[in-house]
Parts: C-alpha cells; sequence; structure tokens
C-alpha cells in the first residue's frame, strides 16, 4: 500500500477498527460486529478492540465524547 505507507495488514486492522467504532456507534451488539469483521468469535473481537483502543468496546462506548 504505497499510498497509505501501511502493509495490508496493517491497513486491515485499521479498516476493522474504524469500522468497529462506526458499528458500536450504531448500537450493533459485539457477536454482530465479530461476526461482520470476520472475528472467529465475540472475545477474538474485544481482544482486538482493546488492544487497539487500550480500553474494551464496553467501556469505549460509554466514554463521554466531547463536543467542539
Amino acid at each position: 500500500m504505497r499510498e497509505t505507507g501501511l502493509t495490508y495488514q496493517q491497513w486491515r486492522q485499521q479498516w476493522r477498527f474504524l469500522k468497529s467504532i462506526e458499528l458500536l456507534s450504531e448500537r450493533s451488539n459485539i457477536s454482530s460486529i465479530a461476526n461482520n469483521l470476520g472475528f472467529s468469535s465475540g472475545s477474538a473481537f474485544v481482544y482486538f478492540f482493546k488492544k487497539m483502543s487500550g480500553v474494551t468496546p464496553k467501556a469505549y462506548i460509554h466514554i463521554p465524547k466531547t463536543s467542539e
């Protein structure tokens, strides 16, 4: 991926992470998100999300959003 400077794996992880945030904002459940994004299980998705963001999906949903 010359345009992004990322390897395919890095690009795919970024895309999955951003898509998961979108799905979380739509109040999709963890199992549905995991399935839609090709994870083997809900717990595999939670592990991935926490690795990428530092918090679980449930905690992320409850983080107060600031308005600018």
